[in-house]
Protein backbone atom coordinates (compact mmCIF):
# COMPACT_ATOMS: atom_id res chain seq x y z
CA UNK A 1 0.00 0.00 0.00
CA UNK A 2 1.82 3.87 -1.26
CA UNK A 3 -0.01 6.83 -0.65
CA UNK A 4 2.01 9.84 -2.59
CA UNK A 5 1.34 12.71 -1.29
CA UNK A 6 1.53 15.23 2.03
CA UNK A 7 0.66 14.95 5.47
CA UNK A 8 -2.30 17.41 5.05
CA UNK A 9 -4.59 16.95 8.17
CA UNK A 10 -3.73 18.11 11.59
CA UNK A 11 -3.85 14.41 13.04
CA UNK A 12 -1.99 13.08 10.42
CA UNK A 13 1.09 15.81 10.75
CA UNK A 14 0.93 15.26 14.79
CA UNK A 15 1.10 11.26 14.23
CA UNK A 16 3.77 11.69 12.19
CA UNK A 17 6.20 14.47 13.53
CA UNK A 18 5.75 11.71 16.90
CA UNK A 19 7.20 8.27 14.54
CA UNK A 20 9.63 10.89 12.32
CA UNK A 21 13.00 9.69 12.86
CA UNK A 22 11.90 5.48 12.11
CA UNK A 23 10.12 7.11 9.05
CA UNK A 24 13.26 8.57 8.22
CA UNK A 25 15.23 5.81 8.42
CA UNK A 26 13.18 3.99 5.44
CA UNK A 27 13.88 6.84 3.05
CA UNK A 28 10.55 6.67 0.54
CA UNK A 29 8.63 9.84 -0.47
CA UNK A 30 5.16 8.01 0.32
CA UNK A 31 3.32 8.01 3.34
CA UNK A 32 3.15 5.34 5.51
CA UNK A 33 -0.03 3.60 5.94
CA UNK A 34 -1.64 4.32 9.69
CA UNK A 35 -3.68 1.90 10.82
CA UNK A 36 -6.10 2.40 13.72
CA UNK A 37 -6.70 0.55 16.55
CA UNK A 38 -5.55 -2.53 14.52
CA UNK A 39 -7.41 -1.54 11.69
CA UNK A 40 -5.83 -0.64 7.99
CA UNK A 41 -7.78 1.06 5.74
CA UNK A 42 -7.19 -0.15 2.02
CA UNK A 43 -7.59 3.49 -0.08
CA UNK A 44 -6.13 7.34 0.84
CA UNK A 45 -10.13 8.44 1.01
CA UNK A 46 -11.01 5.70 3.93
CA UNK A 47 -7.79 6.98 5.33
CA UNK A 48 -8.53 10.63 5.48
CA UNK A 49 -12.10 10.04 7.12
CA UNK A 50 -10.78 7.83 9.09
CA UNK A 51 -8.19 10.36 10.53
CA UNK A 52 -10.22 13.51 10.37
CA UNK A 53 -12.37 11.86 13.15
CA UNK A 54 -9.43 11.54 15.48
CA UNK A 55 -8.12 14.38 17.84
CA UNK A 56 -4.25 14.33 18.74
CA UNK A 57 -5.36 14.19 22.66
CA UNK A 58 -7.20 11.13 21.74
CA UNK A 59 -4.37 9.38 20.87
CA UNK A 60 -3.02 7.02 23.76
CA UNK A 61 -0.44 5.01 21.76
CA UNK A 62 1.66 5.55 18.34
CA UNK A 63 4.10 2.75 17.24
CA UNK A 64 5.87 2.44 13.95
CA UNK A 65 6.16 -0.76 12.48
CA UNK A 66 8.96 -2.19 10.53
CA UNK A 67 8.42 -3.54 7.37
CA UNK A 68 8.80 -7.73 8.42
CA UNK A 69 6.53 -6.65 11.99
CA UNK A 70 4.02 -4.88 9.48
CA UNK A 71 3.60 -7.31 7.01
CA UNK A 72 3.76 -9.98 9.75
CA UNK A 73 0.32 -8.27 11.28
CA UNK A 74 -1.23 -6.84 8.11
CA UNK A 75 -0.14 -8.95 5.09
CA UNK A 76 1.68 -8.20 2.09
CA UNK A 77 -0.18 -4.76 0.92
CA UNK A 78 2.19 -3.33 3.40
CA UNK A 79 5.46 -2.56 1.58
CA UNK A 80 7.77 -0.10 3.53
CA UNK A 81 6.53 0.05 7.04
CA UNK A 82 3.52 0.57 9.14
CA UNK A 83 2.46 2.97 12.09
CA UNK A 84 -0.42 2.05 14.67
CA UNK A 85 -2.08 4.36 16.38
CA UNK A 86 -4.22 3.52 19.37
CA UNK A 87 -7.25 6.20 20.25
Amino acid sequence: MMVKSSADIDIENYIYRQVHEQVQQIGTKYKIPIAVNEKLTSNHTDRRNQLSKIKAEEVKKIKFLKKAEAQAKYGDTVVFGLIEITV
